[in-house]
């Protein structure tokens, strides 16, 4: 059987090539366990690797191509998913000590979704201790290392998540994002993310976070597989608080001179790196040059840290709530970061808090009266690139959290590469429910940037 490298195509082309008989499910499925078996050791994205599952699943996929009958455009495809998401019959550790033999009697709504469609999964990946923190340094499965430079953070939380794309191991995976743990991965790895609306994906079997801001969405190298995956996730779950039944417009056709771009024109003094704003800048200048209409605001009135800072208020004091069992039975099985995290939770007074959601309403008003007069909201991804584990940036969620705080659908998108080579991302923010209105001029950009990642292999 002939060998196929995974990095030679993007999910959507393999689609392509599964319907076409040009290559089976099995040889996709061997070359991404051939490939984490070879080079995860450098990387350490997963956690555990279902090998019999998947080539067991890749099989019966092959079966039902030949006699005509796949389950989904995408049956057949591998894919990973982040540790907190539940499947059955597996370790659940969500990157916990505490959690360590939690075996999951059921499947997460999204794993139940994704297998229905036929795609395959190969495992669970790395993650930042409890979805509390953005470098993936795991006091149960140690560091997820970048791809791009070694002894780097991937970002997290959803680090091993956007390493396994990044490296080829896996055509998609699935992370969660409450403050930016899709997108700051994303852009750190040189991969797409998306944040999804709150709401339109099921957390039903997601070991939670904080019910105000978590989400749930893919990650891959090609904005267009976002599209695809995330078509199919988006069902209703009457089993999920938070889900909305909802029939969201996913077919977006709009004429430049009639699409706003907005963002702002002076971040430099928000402290962001001088080469991402340079970046910044070449966006804007790009979309300008091809026709689109940008405008411009300012972020004088927007106090980006602190909206940080009220987000992660609430987030510390619903985990604690979530955890407290573990801070109060089993504290020593918890990190000293995620102690302090949680305790500040259980100690945050009223005012703190009411405080906080105030500032959250402040900012979804003025976001709101951005999108009176913009489509979408262009803005770096992150302050700052790639940086060596054990130096300290409390900035890094300061862009990223707001599409959180709004509960609209963020995408990051690699834009290029920093002079030391290491990767930048832009994100496009949008009004809630349109997460295929931004998705479409992410891929604008990404096809005429033509930065994606199709046959950079980082090993």
């Amino acid at each position: 059987m002939q060998k196929v490298n995974i990095l030679d195509h993007f999910l959507f082309e393999w689609v392509e090539l599964l319907n076409s008989g040009k290559v089976t499910s099995l040889q996709l499925v061997e070359a991404c366990l051939g490939r984490i078996q070879k080079h995860d050791n450098k990387i350490k994205s997963f956690t555990k690797v279902f090998n019999d599952d998947a080539l067991n699943n890749s099989i019966l996929s092959d079966e039902r191509r030949k006699k005509g009958k796949p389950l989904s455009i995408i049956d057949g495809i591998p894919f990973a998913s982040k540790e907190n998401i539940e499947v059955k019959n597996k370790v659940a550790a969500a990157g916990m000590l505490s959690r360590k033999d939690t075996i999951s009697s059921i499947n997460s709504k999204v794993i139940d979704l994704l297998n229905e469609a036929g795609a395959i999964n190969l495992g669970h990946l790395n993650m930042h201790e409890a979805a509390l923190g953005s470098t993936n340094d795991n006091p149960l499965h140690g560091k997820t290392f970048n791809p791009h430079k070694e002894g780097f953070t991937p970002g997290g939380s959803s680090g091993g998540s956007a390493a396994a794309v990044a490296c080829g191991f896996s055509l998609f995976s699935l992370g969660t994002d409450t403050l930016g743990s899709i997108r700051i991965p994303a852009a750190y790895c040189g991969v797409s993310g998306i944040k999804p609306s709150k709401g339109l994906v099921s957390l039903n079997g997601i070991v939670p976070l904080s019910s105000s801001f978590d989400t749930l969405g893919p990650l891959a190298r090609n904005v267009k597989d976002l599209s695809l995956v995330l078509d199919l996730l988006i069902r209703f779950d009457p089993d999920c608080s938070e889900s909305v039944n909802l029939d969201i417009k996913r077919d977006y056709v709009f004429s430049k001179k009639e699409f706003v771009i907005g963002y702002f024109e002076d971040l430099s003094i928000l402290n962001i790196e001088t080469e991402i704003i340079e970046k910044y800048n070449m966006c804007i200048k790009l979309f300008h040059d091809l026709g689109f209409y940008t405008r411009s605001f300012s972020s004088n009135n927007i106090d980006f840290a602190k909206a940080r800072r009220s987000g992660f208020n609430i987030i510390e004091s619903e985990a604690y709530h979530e955890h407290q069992l573990d801070l109060e039975i089993n504290p020593e099985l918890l990190s000293k970061s995620l102690k302090k995290f949680l305790e500040y939770g259980k100690n945050l007074s009223a005012t703190k808090l009411t405080q906080s959601k105030s500032y959250i309403n402040e900012i979804k008003v003025k976001f709101n009266h951005f999108f009176d007069k913009c489509d979408v909201i262009l803005l770096p991804t992150t302050p700052q690139k790639p940086f060596v584990f054990g130096q300290r940036d409390d900035t890094q969620a300061d862009l990223t959290c707001i599409s959180n705080l709004i509960e609209s659908p963020s995408v990051s998108v690699p834009v290029g590469y920093s002079k030391d080579r290491l990767p930048i991302g832009m994100q496009f923010i949008g009004r809630k429910y349109e997460d295929f209105k931004i998705l479409k001029i992410s891929e604008e950009l990404e096809r005429n940037l033509n930065q994606n990642m199709k046959i950079r292999n980082f090993l």
